[in-house]
């Protein structure tokens, strides 16, 4: 080993002679820690019964049975297609394997569970030859074969392979099966598949690999809902807004058309009437029509619902809307332009509103209860004058026009105030909401149910807005390919 600076300088003999002692005793203390770590896996129980086998069958029905894995170099293969006959149950690697080994000269160790096949020769001692086997394994080329799957089991098809800091690479086929030759056995594989985490997998001189990928989570701001499906925010060409739970909870709506005032672009929202739960209209981005409606289609969970043709200056009371509770929503999702007419066509030339209501989660049962109360305070009142005052006034507006004042209008002085119907019609009125729900389920069942008790009195005496309603949401995995749901709503 040398070193250069500016000049070439010769490192004396004895130097070297350290850097070697060094070198070989770092290489022992990592083989004597892996040799401590392999005794928690040589515990392991199997039996083995086989006649006329070679040592390579044998090998491979250890690894069949156990978690081992066998590595040796190509100048043992031969020694290894000796046939032999063992039949032994109950015991641990280390008996089976002095067992099979006791007629050859082939030793072995166990590193954590990797099982080393080595030749002891007269001039290398055990440790120092199965250092030089290890050495020779990792920085040899093997040829790496291997399946790729998923949690579940299920093959990766297309999943990439490819050596890291080359371009050497491959596919796995229908079965999620590969193959890559010229690969370093210390090398580390890249696996990468749309849809599931990039995995680095160190080669650590095996030959035979499975590999298991996770599938990439993604969460709820990352992805919208489109229509067709699902997609995420960043590959959208077209407008959309998106309106969440924990937005729609920030204030007190009365109905869904209430949770989108203000918070989407673009969408305008008007209300028909000063009734509690009335008549609202929503015009996305302008009206798109003169003399049909300008409403936007709501799916609500995938049911379609378009309210009546609203005309303006309408006032009527009618809301269809108003009877799905807005605490039940999950997210609302405002589309127009192709992703909404592309799937409902020219019901959603005015845009489409996508409602989902809120699905159970697998684990504990959760309870929540909600409770809001508050007070609507009656407008300001505007002063004008009262009835003696108007009788003054009309007198002498009377008088001006030179016309007669009605007998009841002559002594102005015997009236009084009249009634203030400011204060008749107007009162402070009280909002109450009573929600509770319940959520949960197991992996394959889940289940959201919730009931809601709402009455908001109108501040016009005689108005007034109820709504008392349940909702069931019920998921349930029957089969892998088998999904079962309900959605009722009663109001």
């Amino acid at each position: 080993m040398k070193f250069y600076c500016k000049k070439r300088i010769k490192i004396p003999n004895h130097q070297k002679q350290s850097m070697r002692i060094m070198k070989v005793l770092m290489t022992y203390l990592f083989i004597f820690a892996l040799s401590i770590n392999a005794n928690t896996y040589s515990q392991q129980v199997i039996s083995i019964d086989l006649d006329n086998a070679s040592l390579q069958t044998i090998f491979k029905e250890i690894e069949q049975k156990s978690d081992y894995i066998f590595i040796f170099r190509d100048n043992l293969r031969q020694e290894t297609l000796a046939n032999t006959h063992v039949s032994i149950s109950s015991s641990s690697i280390e008996e089976i394997m002095n067992l099979v080994l006791k007629n050859t000269k082939i030793k072995y160790r166990i590193f954590d569970k990797q099982i080393v096949l080595y030749k002891d020769t007269p001039e290398r001692g055990p440790l120092e030859a199965t250092a030089k086997a290890i050495d020779g394994i990792l920085q040899s080329n093997i040829t790496v074969t291997g399946r790729v799957s998923d949690q579940k089991g299920e093959p990766v098809i297309g999943a990439t392979i490819r050596l890291q800091g080359s371009s050497t690479g491959t596919a796995t086929d229908m079965d999620g099966n590969f193959r890559l030759s010229n690969v370093p056995g210390n090398g580390t594989l890249i696996i990468s598949s749309i849809g599931y985490e990039t995995l680095e997998y160190p080669v650590q001189g095996r030959n035979n690999l499975a590999i298991v990928l996770v599938e990439e989570t993604t969460t709820l701001e990352d992805v919208v809902v489109v229509g067709y499906g699902s997609a995420r925010r960043g590959d959208l060409t077209t407008a959309q807004t998106t309106v969440s739970a924990q937005a729609i909870e920030k204030t007190i709506n009365t109905t869904i058309d209430q949770a989108l005032q203000g918070r989407a672009a673009g969408v305008m929202v008007t209300t028909n009437s000063a009734q509690p739960g009335g008549g609202i209209s929503v015009n996305i981005r302008g009206v798109s029509s003169l003399t049909g409606t300008t409403e936007p289609l709501y799916v609500i969970d995938g049911i379609q619902t378009q309210p009546p043709l609203s005309v303006y200056g309408n006032t009527s009371s009618l809301n269809p809307l108003a009877q799905l509770n807005p605490t039940d929503i999950e997210s609302m999702e405002i589309l127009q332009g192709p992703s909404a007419t592309a799937i409902y066509g020219s019901r959603a030339t005015n845009g489409v509103v996508l409602i989902t209501t809120k699905r159970g989660k697998s684990g504990e049962t959760r309870i929540q209860y909600d409770f809001q109360y508050s007070l609507q305070d009656r407008p300001k009142e505007i002063p004008v004058l009262d009835l003696k005052e108007y009788t003054l006034m009309n007198n002498e507006l009377r008088r001006y026009l030179q016309s007669p004042i009605p007998e009841i209008q002559q002594d102005p002085s015997i009236l009084g105030p009249g009634t203030n119907w400011q204060k008749e019609i107007f009162r402070i009125a009280p909002l109450t909401k009573h929600q509770i729900s319940f959520s949960g389920g197991s992996e394959r069942t889940t289940f959201y149910l919730s009931a809601e008790k709402f009455k908001q009195g109108g501040v016009v005496v005689g108005s007034g807005f109820d709504r008392t309603g349940v909702r069931l949401n019920l998921d349930n995995k029957a089969k892998d390919w088998l999904h079962l749901g309900l959605n009722f709503n009663v109001t």
